[in-house]
This record gives structure tokens, C-alpha cells and sequence, in this order.
């Protein structure tokens, strides 16, 4: 007996004896974390039409749950740029607002996928146009989160750059001096909340392990979203990595932010070194906590709980982190 996924699947079975089988099957979806994750992505573009004389931002926003677990139900939530109006989408929101759309999806088993066609008219065409979009699906209850956002770029001249405040610090944990921590924090000095995208590739001979956002892409090349960070706060990110030997290891993060308004735009990029000593034995540390930075964490953008033993931290992407009116 023999079925065939072309390039994915094959299951061969052999028996001996004369037999007549009959059978159904059914071929998943392959989860590409061993825990329960959603993936985000959005994609969008600026559509001119000369003869209605309209402009309309058409987005595609595609949900795959690349986890080891079906999620159920799943929500999708979309803010609208400023100065847009819904138009239609590909799949009927269940709730809809002069500012946001809400989709929801009873059931998604592992490895499915959902794209949502989005289309918004722009009724002033800002210099940059935001769209930022939230997912939240649940494993027998326990939220499951991600986030994401676009930036399209209009006709008009860009929008002024506005000056970095941003920074990255580096230490040695107290507990195991393989392992050093790395904080990355972006303040918002802007007049309206800002996203922002940042960057971050691992030296050659440390590994990442986990942080307290996770990151779109590992081992070596990082990158994290942060969709609402709001005026005057500090968004914060805090990683930590495994040294393979003792050296003097040197790397940067670039970090892309925008106001959701599209009234203006950072872009920087900051950097860290540190030195690790030779080192004889790696072993991974039993309990852990995060080090003492010295920093007034009173303009932290979450305040939530963080368990620092877990190999997947969460503390700015937690349920309660979402904006409002996500069930």
C-alpha cells in the first residue's frame, strides 16, 4: 500500500497474505513551532483610478497557524489608517466600525491558512499610510496572539524624519556568565502612537533563546513588531543569547517606526558590545531572572507577568497587550 503528497508525503506499507484494503486519508498541515503560534502577514498597495477619480488602499492579510495545536476560534482585527473607509473585503467582517473591521474564524487546524482581501478608500492621501492588524486565537482557552503592520507610501513627498530615541544595552547574567542579555527600547516622541519594526542579527558564535516578544524569524536574524506604542512610552524588548566561547561579540539593531497618523518617521540603528571570557563548560541555567538594569521601567508599554523560566516569554504579547474590542 503506498500514498503520495507530491515533494511532501509518502507512506509506503507492505503485507504479506492476500488482503483488499480500503482506506481514506486525510494529510494535515506540518507545524513549524512546537507550541501554539500564529503567523501575520500583511501585504497592500496604492490603486489610482484616473477615471472615477478615487484612491484606494487594497491590503491582503494572510492568518497561518503554524503551531502544533488546532486554534479555535480565531479573531482577525484590522485598524483602518487615518482618513480611510471601508469598502468591502473578501471575507464578511462580523463586525464593522467607522475605524476597524473584526473577523472571526470558528476553527483553524494546524498548517491552515486564511487570506482577507481588504479595500479602503483614502479620502486624504497622508505622506505614509499605517495599517496595523491583530490576530487572537485560543488553545482550550489560552489566548495566542500576533501582530503585525504595513506602511504604504503615497505619491506625496515622504513625511519628515523625526530625531531617534532609541537604545540597546548588554550584560552578563549573574547566574551563568555564558549567557548574555540583550534590552533594545524605542520612546515615542512623536504626537500620536507610533509601530515600529526592529531588526536584530545574532554575531557569529551566540545562539538565541528566547525573549520577551517573539520574534518573527530565528536563530540569527531577529525581527519583532510593535504596533502600539503610545506617545511619551518606551516600547521594550529584552532577549537573551548563549555564547559558544569567550569573546568580544558586537551587533546592531535597526529599528523602522511611524506614526499611525502618518504625521512622521524614525529610522536608526542601534548597537551593543560586550566581551564574554573563556569560558570551559556550557549548561543551561535552572531558575532565572531577568538582571537588574538600573532603568525606571515606569514607562513600560505592558505591565504584564513574565514567566522568565518559560523558553518562549510573552510579556509584550499578551492578550491584555491588544487594543480594545478584540472578543
Amino acid at each position: 500500500f503506498r500514498a503520495v503528497l507530491q515533494d511532501k508525503v509518502d507512506l509506503a506499507e507492505e503485507y504479506s497474505g492476500e488482503y483488499q484494503l480500503k482506506r481514506k486519508i486525510h494529510l494535515g498541515g506540518v507545524s513549524k513551532f512546537d507550541m501554539p503560534h500564529l503567523t501575520l502577514k500583511k501585504s497592500g498597495k496604492v490603486v489610482y483610478n484616473s477615471i472615477f477619480n478615487t484612491v484606494t488602499a487594497s491590503y491582503t492579510i494572510t492568518v497561518l497557524n503554524d503551531g502544533n495545536v488546532a486554534l479555535g476560534p480565531v479573531y482577525v482585527k484590522d485598524l483602518f489608517p487615518v482618513d480611510t473607509q471601508y469598502i468591502n473585503s473578501s471575507v464578511k467582517p462580523y463586525k464593522l466600525a467607522a475605524n476597524l473591521a473584526n473577523w472571526s474564524f470558528v476553527y483553524m487546524p494546524i498548517g491552515q491558512s486564511i487570506d482577507i482581501n481588504l479595500n479602503l478608500n483614502l479620502t486624504n492621501e497622508n505622506d505614509q499610510i499605517i495599517n496595523r492588524v491583530y490576530a487572537l486565537g485560543y488553545d482550550d482557552g489560552k489566548p495566542v496572539v500576533a501582530s503585525n503592520f504595513t506602511v504604504l507610501q503615497s505619491s506625496n513627498l515622504p513625511c519628515s524624519q523625526q530625531e531617534a530615541m532609541a537604545y540597546k544595552i548588554a550584560r552578563i547574567d549573574p547566574g551563568d556568565p555564558h549567557i548574555v542579555w540583550y534590552r533594545l527600547g524605542i520612546k515615542n516622541n512623536l504626537n500620536a502612537p507610533m509601530a515600529a519594526r526592529v531588526t536584530d542579527t545574532l554575531p557569529a558564535g551566540m545562539t538565541f533563546m528566547n525573549s520577551s516578544l517573539m520574534p518573527e524569524s530565528i536563530p540569527y536574524t531577529l525581527s519583532w513588531v510593535l504596533t502600539n506604542i503610545p506617545p511619551g512610552k518606551i516600547g521594550i524588548i529584552d532577549y537573551r543569547a548563549m555564547a559558544e566561547q569567550g569573546y568580544r561579540f558586537v551587533n546592531t539593531a535597526h529599528i523602522d517606526a511611524y506614526a499611525v497618523d502618518g504625521s512622521g518617521s524614525i529610522s536608526t540603528d542601534v548597537g551593543a558590545a560586550i566581551t564574554v571570557d573563556n569560558l570551559t563548560s556550557l549548561k543551561l541555567p535552572g531558575g532565572w531572572k531577568p538582571p537588574d538594569w538600573g532603568l525606571d521601567q515606569s514607562d513600560n508599554i505592558c505591565a504584564c507577568d513574565v514567566d522568565w523560566n518559560s523558553s518562549s516569554l510573552s510579556s509584550l504579547s499578551c492578550a491584555s497587550c491588544l487594543p480594545d474590542d478584540i472578543p
